[in-house]
């Protein structure tokens, strides 16, 4: 395999191994850890040696135990992994040094080859403090190479400017309908590696059709033409695949140059071509859990809130508004898809107002409104929900606007609506239309019971808002037992 060197004189293999859905029911990002490292040594077998893991996503140790399974010796192997920036994990020093220290245990290893930042953190000084450390790391030898993941320009430029050891990597989102051209650019003007993260995942259906033609002329696979044109523009790819001969296909890209004319239609496919959510309440607890998977999930999002304290990054927009300035975001989110409400106000009143604006600005802009409420289900005291009864005087009363607010939107039949609330002490879902009432399990782990977390919720009511005309005019509860 071809090999890049970075600005610390290290070679590293120009494609690498994503892992992140690796030892995970389902394949699931989310899925609970099942140790199964199968797809760790099938790659192993075809001749990946770079492993690219992160804290988050929970699977470190299965990728250790996956090279040690494959027989292969630690220094014939790569290992990257990515460093969290919340503050759990960066609050000082001493959880810095932790966190690599479990990595280090979890992936049976004495150093890493490479650690990245995973995210930004919004101000400059904080991403230095956290990289001086690391700085640290790799002069006690416990880390070979360090870089970061996803900084814009401005954030690495002050990187550049003030850390001792110059960043040699930064991991970015780069596909077609989105090559990321000016941060790519910026990078190698200034001698930091790009890698590719997920750099197959948002290909439209329309893209394939272009780069399958191109790659009938070569007897490559669409994704093939892809890595290609990406190896040959100087960028480290990261490729995944669950499927034996499609990481033996992603690997084999060394027998073939793409002509300049089909390089210059693959650098025309830059139509971005992602789905573009309005998030109101974007920074609240379910706000942040939503923004976070909707953009991990390939969608833009503009995130509204009086208390806008995100860092704006690539396909994330911070609006720093009240929900009731209504006229105002009308035409900000005139090009929306789907909005999300999930405002909350333990004033009854000042949250049945908010989410009446929302309402308005969907009824404005004819686009469907998923409301995320909290505990209140099926108010109708025929209906015998069990909820209620575990509710103490407080909650009963924070939650009076909430059961307003659903009458009030059983009553707006020309506004497409879905009011999705997640609850407590219930093992079953309730299906509430205004017609009919249904009772089936919704969510399942996999022992069939309905356990459900934030993360849960928030990807539901994203395939909700994509397929609101099945949920149309509906309050849907998820139950936990």
């Amino acid at each position: 395999m071809q090999v890049v060197k970075l600005n610390n004189g290290i070679e590293l293999p120009t494609i690498g191994l994503g892992t992140n859905t690796f030892g995970k029911v389902d394949n699931n990002w989310n899925g609970e850890i099942n140790f199964n490292t199968k797809e760790i040594e099938t790659a192993l077998k075809a001749g990946y040696t770079f492993l690219d893991t992160a804290i988050v996503y929970r699977n470190e140790a299965i990728v250790g135990l996956g090279y040690k399974k494959a027989g292969i010796l630690r220094h014939h192997l790569y290992l990257q992994t990515k460093l969290p920036s919340s503050g759990l994990y960066v609050k000082d020093e001493n959880a810095i040094r932790e966190a690599i220290g479990e990595s280090l245990h979890k992936l049976t290893t004495s150093y890493l080859d490479v650690v990245l930042i995973h995210q930004p953190r919004p101000i400059d000084e904080e991403n230095l403090k956290i990289y001086q450390v690391l700085e640290k790391l790799v002069d006690e030898g416990r880390i070979n190479t360090i870089g970061v993941s996803n900084f814009s320009i401005a954030q690495l430029d002050y990187l550049l400017k003030h850390a001792r050891i110059k960043p040699a990597i930064n991991q970015i989102e780069i596909h077609p309908g989105y090559w990321n051209e000016e941060l790519t650019s910026f990078c190698q003007q200034n001698g930091v590696l790009v890698q590719a993260w997920s750099p197959l995942f948002r290909t439209s259906e329309m893209d394939k059709v272009v780069l399958t033609s191109i790659g009938d002329k070569y007897g490559k696979s669409w994704a093939q033409v892809v890595i290609r044109y990406l190896i040959e523009k100087g960028v480290m790819v990261i490729s995944k695949s669950h499927k034996e001969q499609r990481q033996i296909e992603n690997i084999n890209v060394f027998d073939f140059s793409l002509s300049t004319e089909d390089t210059t239609i693959i650098a025309g496919l830059n139509k971005a071509n992602f789905t573009k959510v309005a998030i109101l309440g974007g920074t609240g607890f379910v706000g942040r859990a939503l923004t976070s998977e909707a953009l991990r999930l390939g969608y833009q999002v503009t995130s509204v809130s009086l208390d806008a304290k995100a860092t704006p990054r690539n396909h994330l927009t911070i609006i720093k508004e009240n929900v009731k300035a209504k006229e105002l975001l009308v035409k900000k989110l005139s090009d929306v898809k789907i909005i999300f409400a999930c405002l909350n106000d333990k004033d009854a009143k000042k949250y049945l107002n908010a989410h009446l604006q929302a309402v308005e600005i969907a009824r404005a802009l004819n686009k469907p409104l998923v409301v995320i409420g909290t505990f209140s289900n099926l108010y109708d005291s025929s209906l015998k929900t069990p909820v209620i009864e575990h509710l103490d005087e407080g909650q009963k009363a924070e939650e009076q606007g909430r059961f307003t607010l659903l009458e009030h939107l059983k009553n707006n039949h020309d506004v497409n609506w879905t009011y999705i609330s997640p609850s407590i002490n219930v093992n079953r879902y309730f299906l509430h239309h205004p017609y009919n009432v249904g009772t089936t399990t919704l969510l399942k782990d996999q022992d069939g019971e309905s356990n459900i977390s934030v993360v849960d919720l928030v990807d539901f009511a994203l395939e909700v808002g994509e397929n609101q005309i099945e949920h149309n005019h509906q309050q849907i509860t998820l139950c936990n037992k």
